[in-house]
Order: structure tokens, then C-alpha cells, then sequence
């Protein structure tokens, strides 16, 4: 395959006409294509957070630490988000997030793409 068309592995391309409709990803991930909706919305921060935080939970419970350390994790980014904290500091708050969830990734891959999901979000709302 030509190596200027390879694809970034959690990279998603829909073709056709999907403006106003909604579009599942994976079990529970509904994404609404609307016209102009280049920008992220803050409120998708905190479900994302959830999702995370409820994939944790079906971690074995000899992965209770890890779990518990990504779950303080994620609940001070959003609190960060939230307080208007420096750029930098949620983007390192972001990456640790993501760092702490590649753990996991093994046991409970979907932890590691929600947590990606997050750390996107966080740039494109400034981060």
C-alpha cells in the first residue's frame, strides 16, 4: 500500500450524504453530523468522562489501581476543563490520561480509544 494512503488506525471516513443524521460508533457512541459543526462542544467532555469511567469498571480487580489512577485522572481534567486551567497544563493532564490508559489497554481496549477520544477533545477546545 502506498504510505501516503495509509490511514491513522483510529481515523473513521464516512462517505455520502450524513449531514442531520446520527451515526453509530462502536456500542454507544452516537455522533450527530450537523452543517457547520467543525467545532466541539464542551458538553461532549463530560459524556465522554462517563463512557470512560464506565468502561473502568469492567476492569478485572487486579487492575484497581490503574483504574482508579485513570479515574483521577480524568475526573481533575474535566475539573480543569472546566476552570479554565492553563493550556499547557491540560494538555500534560490530557497526555497523562492517555499514558495512564495505554496500561490497560490490553484487558479493556475501548479505555484506551475512549481516553484518546478525550485527549482530541481537550485540543480542539484549546487545550
Amino acid at each position: 500500500m502506498d504510505e501516503s494512503k495509509k490511514e491513522n488506525p483510529g481515523s473513521i471516513h464516512i462517505g455520502g450524504d450524513v449531514l442531520g443524521r446520527n451515526i453509530v460508533i462502536g456500542n454507544n457512541s452516537p455522533l450527530t453530523i450537523t452543517e457547520g459543526s467543525n467545532e466541539p462542544e464542551a458538553s461532549e467532555l463530560p459524556y465522554l468522562i462517563e463512557r470512560l469511567i464506565e468502561e473502568l469498571e469492567k476492569n478485572p480487580p487486579e487492575n484497581l489501581q490503574d483504574v482508579e489512577a485513570i479515574k483521577n485522572l480524568a475526573k481533575s481534567l474535566e475539573t480543569a476543563t472546566k476552570s479554565n486551567s492553563s493550556k499547557p497544563i491540560l494538555k500534560v493532564q490530557a497526555e497523562g490520561l492517555k499514558r495512564a490508559a495505554e496500561a490497560l489497554h490490553g484487558v479493556t481496549p475501548t479505555v484506551l480509544n475512549i481516553a484518546s477520544q478525550i485527549v482530541a477533545q481537550i485540543m480542539r477546545l484549546g487545550g
